[in-house]
């Protein structure tokens, strides 16, 4: 029954009720691919699914972000795979092999630049999981069809075989995957996680005062609050103040309450989105990065603590 259990955890995908388990479900999907591509391997029939990473990716990478890409953008990414398996694959005089792994390599290493830059100004901790991720495995899969292109180009020594290190990649690959989904690691999102917690804040604050600062020092150095199911249980046991006493810091000595004090830093997060300007977010986007399941409610807060729509708000501060 362990086994079957494990099979199930690994390999059956869940409906999707909040963003871990749809990020676990992409773990599962990228686990499918790797045994799609070692099965090509085995046949030596592997070289043109490296084309498809890139994308295949990438269309997740704005998935989990709940950014929306352009179906032409993804369509014209997978134009290098359709013509060279087109033109390429079935003649065997022209060693498509070599063709193929070379564009896959220069494809790969294109998009593990991106998701690099992604990476760096990613906050939420499952979607950096999840890019760093896609930056190594692809990174390494660049390498390793980069040597193949050498090795049918000019040649490697026999002692050294890039298809058998490309196999090895992929196992290794393949166990950290099902390593991943036995654990749970991509429940983090929910999980209460020290990494993340604030060093600096003081175990055993003496006044009010202290308590506010550390109250307001979790919020502006932790990400947490960002998750749709961060709620009071959660900001009492990771700023270790107890319930009952940070109610009613947050009621009297702040003078709002929980969800209002937790709606004033989503809406500050939400201003820097809206006036980036090396990636424009959609309003949509932006409510849902923020920790928003209603509509509704985000706007409603926006106008609250900034006075117009975000609309507004971002066309006037893009006349400035």
């Amino acid at each position: 029954m362990t086994a079957v259990y494990c099979l199930k955890k690994i390999f059956f995908f869940k409906d999707e009720s909040n963003q871990t388990v749809a990020v676990s479900n992409y773990f599962r999907l990228v686990l499918w691919i790797v045994v799609l591509h070692l099965l090509l391997v085995s046949m030596d029939n592997h070289a043109h699914l490296g084309l498809l990473y890139g994308p295949f990716f990438l269309s997740i990478a704005f998935k989990i972000s709940n950014r929306e890409i352009s179906k032409s953008i993804l369509w014209l990414q997978g134009i290098p795979f359709l013509v060279l398996i087109l033109f390429l694959y079935n003649d065997p005089e022209r060693e498509p092999l070599g063709f193929l792994a070379a564009i896959s390599a220069v494809s790969l290493s294109a998009h593990s630049v991106f998701f690099w830059k992604l990476l760096k100004n990613e906050k939420r901790k499952p979607n950096q999981i999840w890019l760093l991720f896609a930056v190594v495995f692809l990174s390494l899969l660049a390498v390793t069809l980069s040597l193949i292109v050498v090795q049918k180009w000019w040649g490697l020594p026999d002692i050294f075989n890039p298809v058998f290190a490309l196999v090895a990649l992929l196992f290794s690959v393949l166990a950290v995957l099902i390593k991943i989904l036995i654990d749970d690691k991509t429940t983090f999102a929910e999980a209460t996680s020290t990494d993340n917690q604030p060093q600096c804040i003081p175990l055993q604050p003496k006044t009010n005062l202290e308590l506010i600062e550390k109250i307001e020092y979790y919020f502006t150095h932790s990400d947490q609050f960002l998750s749709s199911s961060f709620d009071f249980e959660q900001l009492s046991q990771e700023i270790a103040i107890p319930k009952p006493l940070l109610s009613t810091i947050i009621n009297k000595d702040m003078d709002k309450n929980f969800y209002l004090l937790l709606a004033e830093y989503r809406i500050n997060y939400a201003k820097e989105l809206l006036i980036k300007q090396d990636y424009l977010f959609k309003i949509e986007s932006v409510i849902y990065e923020c920790g928003y399941n209603s509509k509704s409610s985000f706007h409603k807060h926006f106008k609250h603590f900034v006075g117009t729509t975000p609309s507004s708000f971002r066309y006037n501060y893009s006349r400035k």
